[in-house]
């Protein structure tokens, strides 16, 4: 080619034959499913230049269908805590939600009921949410990590021998990638009760949440897979970055950040 400005339009179509995660810079063990294009150029003296587009990858989750719109059973924790040869009574938690899977942007609705059958005081009741990464190399499973987001907590104390019932209790959800089932990288979410006591060990229970890519009601026409992605750009939904995605480096002078879709409630 004669020295100039050119212009050369390429065409990729993704597989449909498989099942690609979502995007995802976890900042554990520099882990991360990154999609890219990249660009050579080779000149007659055989220099290489080459240039990366990062791009991201949304696996589509639709929180509208019927397994995910159902409320999910409930969740029935007892704890008992021990001193010595001291077993205590035990704490009851129960965790109820709307619905099991929620996209950015919304809110987790959800009712707990803490019976408190010790002698000791409960402060006040506290809900996270909580992310789960495990990776699989080969056989092995590396020790999963926790992150937390969005704590929002009770103001009632509650007394030895008495009950709460924590009602219409709402957490949103910040921009973070949707739930991850690949051969190498496992993203999950959960819903983390916690009963905080005053001078006895804090009781955990937890109930599974998914986290999808399109929101409530946004209900896909009957049309090709393709479109229920084009519907985001025109639904009720801005993409924005990840909440602890600090922006991973791509090279010297770039980095990235994956954008995932928020639900504008």
């Amino acid at each position: 080619m004669p020295v100039g400005q050119y212009e050369f339009n390429f065409n990729f179509p993704l597989p449909i034959d498989k099942k690609l995660p979502s995007s995802a810079e976890l900042m554990w063990y520099d882990s991360r499913i990154r999609y890219c294009i990249i660009a050579t150029l080779n000149d007659k003296k055989k220099k290489l230049y080459r240039t990366v587009k990062v791009f991201t990858f949304l696996e589509i989750i639709d929180v509208n269908r019927p397994q995910f719109k159902a409320p999910p059973p409930l969740i029935e924790v007892e704890n008992t805590s021990c001193c010595l040869c001291y077993q205590s009574l035990p704490t009851l938690l129960t965790i109820s939600t709307d619905r099991s899977a929620y996209c950015p942007g919304e809110s987790i609705k959800f009712e707990v009921v803490c019976d408190n059958m010790t002698s000791s005081r409960i402060k006040y009741i506290a809900a996270k949410l909580a992310r789960t990464t495990d990776l699989h190399v080969g056989e092995r499973t590396f020790p999963h990590v926790r992150h937390y987001y969005s704590e929002v907590r009770s103001t009632e104390e509650i007394s030895g021998g008495q009950s709460f019932t924590w009602h219409e209790a709402s957490m949103k959800i910040p921009s973070l990638p949707p739930s991850i089932k690949s051969n190498f990288i496992t993203v999950s979410y959960e819903l983390l009760i916690i009963a905080k006591f005053v001078h006895s060990p804090n009781q955990l229970a937890s109930a599974p949440i998914t986290i999808g890519s399109i929101p409530l009601n946004l209900q896909p026409d009957p049309s090709p897979p393709a479109s229920d992605v084009n519907r985001l750009q025109f639904a009720n939904v801005v993409f924005e970055g990840c909440v602890d995605d600090c922006g991973r480096n791509i090279n010297s002078k770039n980095k990235f950040k994956p954008f995932y879709p928020v639900a504008r409630i």
